[in-house]
């Protein structure tokens, strides 16, 4: 992939499954003259290669209002160059709501004994964070504890600028703040340590600004000192890295997508090959949109770019069924479903028949049974298990009773993997969730359980690092 056409791997490497159809196997190398390849299965030659989709005026890429689209919350907006930086709102010095320390488990900061009043900064600007609930911590500000703190929560949706003031006292020459994660990381963006009484020396408030690796002055002309004086975590500086590096990292990583690198075309997503009006192609999920390919010579039939999210990590293989496609992606996105239509010269467009936000599927997947949907609405910081009317986007229900997980459709029944570990067994309705049996595995590992469970000859397998069970589902 990367040696014979100068592949770029997305961030966490190369994760789709390779499509062997007849006699070719294709893959998605997401190189500049060779998005996707279709190789002689025998001979390992290249049949053809594929150019990466354009932008929206390429093929078929045509989206139509979406007023019958659910009334929907908030959303990030997506990012649209390398570098952007997210827009804030409710504050008059927006750039201290920009960058960010993550993770940590303390912070303490060397000041006189005295009175203070401690300032935290907060805004939910990670993608990942789609909705209340998924970022939920506990702070202490020198005994002074706040418990279940949600920034989506308390700020009223992302990208809200908010200000938490917090009194205390220091007798020992130190301030000191302690982290503890409930849901998700905690995350800050700055700590303002302003000194009380009447005697009080205002030019010695203390300002650390999170995340920056060098002192700034904001629009008011204070002086904030870099990230320092915490224990643990990560930076971010606040802005997705459209090259496909993690945030808040320096280096390069070669030609796996780092800082300064190329952006993978590729994504996680693998490919599925339809037949439509006797036209035989393959659809693929790449980082930048859904397309379809024509089997015989690679050209690009059409694209649809609404589900991919703008950090190119587009995981679940999409969906065709009813003469309806799918697609879905999280990170503050969701899902789409297009018709293809044949203009009489045979130009074919793909037309969205709805978007809904209330489908940001991460990478557990999505199953179609009985004209419903079924799939995990949620990003890094967990998810719901949703039911959508497959042919118009609207939710039949949601549960939080089935968590974030992969899917698996056998007899009947719908498994589920939880990402902390659980199995479950669903009964397929469209009026409610119906729950059959769940169970914990034995020698749960503390790592995310993304590995999809599968069901064969009566056995359904599940994984679990370099652990593998196998439980009799047979009928008896």
């Amino acid at each position: 992939m990367v040696d014979d056409f100068g592949g770029v791997a997305p961030m966490w490497s190369f994760r789709e499954s390779p499509l062997v159809d007849g006699d070719q196997v294709i893959c998605t190398p997401g190189a500049a003259d060779a998005m996707m390849v279709a190789l002689d299965k025998r001979t390992g030659e290249t049949i053809w290669k594929t150019k990466p989709p354009t932008a929206a005026s390429a093929p078929g890429d045509t989206a139509p209002g979406r007023s019958g689209d659910e009334p929907r919350r908030q959303l990030p907006p997506r990012e649209s160059s390398e570098g952007s930086t997210p827009t804030i709102t409710g504050s008059k010095n927006p750039e201290l709501f920009v960058s960010e320390h993550w993770g940590m488990t303390a912070f303490s900061h060397p000041v006189p004994n005295g009175k203070y009043l401690v300032k935290l900064y907060f805004a939910e600007t990670y993608n990942g964070i789609t909705d209340e609930g998924q970022r939920v911590f506990t702070f202490d500000v020198e005994g002074h504890e706040t418990t279940d703190f949600d920034i989506w929560k308390k700020a009223g949706g992302p990208r809200k600028a908010i200000v938490e003031s917090v009194p205390a006292v220091v007798d020992d020459g130190e301030l000191n703040i302690t982290f503890e994660q409930q849901v998700q990381s905690p995350a800050i963006k700055a700590i303002e340590i302003i000194p009380q009484g009447d005697d009080a020396d205002q030019s010695s408030i203390v300002r650390v600004k999170a995340g920056e690796s060098n002192p700034f002055k904001d629009s008011d002309g204070n002086t904030w000192l870099a990230d320092q004086g915490f224990t643990g975590g990560g930076t971010s500086p606040g802005f997705i890295n459209r090259s496909g590096g993690r945030p808040g990292r320096s280096g390069g990583r070669g030609r796996f997508g780092g800082f300064g690198g190329p952006r993978p075309g590729a994504a996680y997503s693998s490919a599925i090959a339809i037949e439509w009006e006797g036209i035989r192609q393959y659809v693929q999920f790449t980082a930048n949109a859904l397309v379809g390919v024509s089997t015989t010579d690679g050209e690009i039939l059409w694209q649809y770019s609404a589900p991919a999210n703008a950090m190119g990590i587009n995981c679940s293989t999409p969906i065709f069924q009813d003469g309806l496609l799918f697609a879905a992606s999280a990170y503050g996105t969701g899902g789409g479903a297009v018709k293809l239509t044949k203009d009489p010269n045979g130009k074919i467009s793909a037309e969205e028949a709805y978007f809904t936000s209330r489908m940001q599927n991460h990478h557990g997947g999505m199953i179609v049974v009985d004209g419903c949907l079924y799939g995990a609405n949620g990003g890094n910081g967990g998810g719901i298990m949703t039911c959508m009317d497959f042919q118009t986007g609207e939710t039949l229900w949601r549960d939080r009773e089935g968590p974030k997980g992969s899917l698996l459709l056998a007899d009947g029944r719908l498994y589920l993997r939880g990402e902390e570990g659980e199995i479950l067994l669903l009964e397929p309705s469209s009026d409610q969730f119906i729950e059959r049996g769940r169970f914990d595995q034995p020698d749960r590992s503390d790592a995310p359980a993304w590995a999809h469970p599968i069901v064969a000859n009566g056995k359904l397998y599940i994984r679990d690092q370099g652990l593998l069970l196998c439980y009799d589902v047979s009928k008896k």
